[in-house]
């Protein structure tokens, strides 16, 4: 650039010597006329004075004299005329080299001017090719990362992106090839970072999705699997996981499960039964397709599925049904051999009809459909209100009028469920050790062997069970004080 405007200022120099070299030629020619016609006029002046003097004897001299002065006058003027037309010829000279210069500097101007134009021609080429080769890049780029779930991990930086391609697209368009090359090539990084990272996020979102499946599956099988254990512990069979079992098998066996856990296999199941559901629906399609669906499952959905079903899966291993129902028959064949015994053996007599049970059901479980499900399907819709999970209350009477409030009372351990026997003796006489280590002995004999490691416990104030730090001891305190002084008003 710098010989252009070299070239342009020589231009212009030259035009303006031209210029002053015409008004130097215009200014002599008028100077020279000024100055001839001055000379003439006062040479003619002079003629006329000369002719003045001088009479008309010397007339013929005069005119000598005249010629030979025209003639020195002529010769003058030829003289300056020839040294002003030599001036011209000079300045003609210097003005046709100056315009040869100035035609030089022109065609030297006009050959850079087209070099310049090539070179910007060229670099717009350039720019225009690096430009679209940029853009079919991004495109490139953009494509592979549209075929990605980029809906579920990063929607928002594929809009960001998008945006970027299509102001870089307006600016090749408007010729801007340099910054829309630019925008470009940053879009092209963006779309392959979204890419790579929408990848990343897949791998750990397939790592999360195995192990909240495998967590549900697990649940799942389990519930399955205590169907099974269930129907063998009802049929007195040995467990077969591959048993084919009926729907109304099933039905019972769910209904059995769900009120000997109190209510936790009902709520297990339908809770796993969710996340059973979203796992199948992610299956049923391609990954990728599944992940662009905005109702996906997320990776929080996942880790708070898991830790609710490790909840689960704590709240099925305390769902001991076996334990409970093994433990309730226990206090059902307890009641039997005691009230057997103390009848065939003491000749004692069972308290008021309707006084030997189990505990009646609780308020809190009166309306839950663990507890209505399963005595409806049991025994009908007139079933008597008393829950088989609980403690099994009896009453016997001597012929002194002495009443045996006996129960047998289950306790949850770590290990499974402990039945204990609690007894009191409501008697009109006094009762000393003695007569307690008897009815001690004779209990014992009516269990039989197969219990004789079963705690046995003589209350002598049922009063005090209220104040035990055992939940239980305490419902079997208030229970057997009410029932004590219901008895004794009933007798009176």
């Amino acid at each position: 650039m710098s010989s252009v405007s070299e070239l342009q200022e020589r231009l212009r120099q030259a035009e303006r010597n031209l210029d002053d070299a015409r008004r130097e030629m215009e200014s002599a020619r008028k100077r020279q006329d000024r100055e001839y016609s001055e000379r003439l006029r006062q040479l003619e002046a002079k003629m006329h004075s000369d002719i003045a003097k001088h009479d008309k004897a010397t007339h013929d001299e005069y005119e000598r004299l005249l010629r030979d002065y025209q003639r020195s006058v002529s010769m003058e003027v030829t003289d300056h005329a020839t040294k002003m037309d030599l001036d011209y010829q000079r300045m003609l000279r210097n003005q046709r080299k100056a315009q040869d210069t100035l035609t030089d500097l022109m065609r030297q101007l006009e050959d850079e001017i087209n070099r310049l134009k090539n070179e910007i021609e060229e670099k717009d080429a350039r720019k225009s090719n690096e430009a679209i080769k940029q853009m079919h890049e991004a495109e490139k780029a953009r494509e592979e990362a549209i075929c990605v779930p980029f809906e579920k991990f990063y929607p928002a930086r594929m809009r960001s992106l998008k945006d970027q391609f299509d102001a870089a697209v307006n600016y090749h368009d408007l010729g801007l090839d340099e910054a829309a090359a630019g925008l470009f090539v940053v879009a092209s990084v963006g779309f392959r970072k979204l890419k790579h990272d929408v990848d990343e996020e897949r791998a750990d979102w397939e790592r999360q999705f195995e192990i909240f499946k495998c967590k549900a599956n697990s649940i799942r099988m389990r519930l399955e699997r205590m169907i099974f254990e269930w129907h063998s512990l009802a049929n007195d069979e040995n467990f077969d996981e591959a048993a084919d079992l009926t729907s109304d098998d099933r039905k019972e066996a769910v209904l059995c499960l769900d009120f000997w856990t109190k209510g936790i296999y009902r709520d297990v199941s339908d809770r796993v039964s969710v996340f059973i559901s979203q796992v199948k629906d992610a299956e049923k399609h391609d990954t990728a397709d599944y992940l662009k669906n905005p109702g996906s499952i997320s990776m929080d959905d996942m880790r708070n599925g898991i830790s609710i079903m490790s909840d689960l899966a704590e709240k099925l291993d305390k769902a001991i049904f076996k334990e409970r129902f093994e433990a309730s028959c226990e206090r059902y064949d307890l009641s039997e051999k005691i009230i057997s015994y103390f009848h065939k053996e003491l000749n004692f007599e069972c308290g008021e009809k309707g006084e030997n049970h189990y505990r009646h059901v609780l308020d809190d479980y009166r309306e839950k459909s663990d507890y209505v499900d399963y005595m409806s399907y049991k025994f009908g819709d007139g079933y008597y209100e008393e829950d088989f999970r609980e403690w099994y209350e009896l009453v016997m009477e001597d012929s002194i009028g002495s009443r045996f409030f006996i129960y047998i009372v289950p306790y949850e351990t770590e290990n499974g469920v402990e039945n204990h026997v609690n007894l009191h003796i409501d008697s009109p006489s006094r009762v000393d050790e003695d007569y307690m280590d008897q009815i001690r002995m004779h209990v014992v004999d009516a269990i039989g062997k197969k219990y004789e490691c079963l705690a046995l416990e003589f209350v002598g104030d049922a009063t005090a069970l209220k104040f035990d730090s055992n939940a239980m001891t305490r419902s079997v305190g208030r229970a057997m004080e009410m029932k004590v002084e219901r008895m004794r008003r009933v007798s009176v």
